[in-house]
């Protein structure tokens, strides 16, 4: 959930940025946690894992060519194989779909 919103935060994508799934919210996420995404890369509440995945919605969204062998190995220490997988495949759709709305400008409607 994170992810999604740090690929909204990028993309400026308004109705992904603000929106919040209740189930999520009922594990633990809090709105004091969101607010750290702006700067998680210093950031002393979020955990090593919650860095490295927002990291990788970085890298997906803005700088996908610099994601190299040594950055796999990163997301290796603290994913698995089918974790990255998930990971990407959340961000990439992430990406997708607030570009789609940004373009259609469906968040003028």
């Amino acid at each position: 959930e994170m992810m999604r919103i740090k690929v909204a935060q990028n993309n400026d994508c308004f109705t992904w940025r603000k929106l919040r799934y209740p189930s999520v919210m009922d594990k633990g996420l809090t709105e004091d946690k969101i607010k750290e995404l702006e700067n998680y890369e210093v950031s002393e509440m979020l955990t090593r894992r919650e860095k490295l995945a927002l990291k990788f919605a970085d890298k997906m969204g803005i700088e996908h060519q610099s994601i190299d062998d040594k950055f796999f190995a990163l997301l290796h220490e603290e994913f698995s194989d089918a974790e990255i997988a998930e990971m990407s495949i959340v961000i990439s759709v992430c990406i997708g779909w607030g570009r789609l709305l940004s373009v259609f400008k469906a968040e003028e409607a």
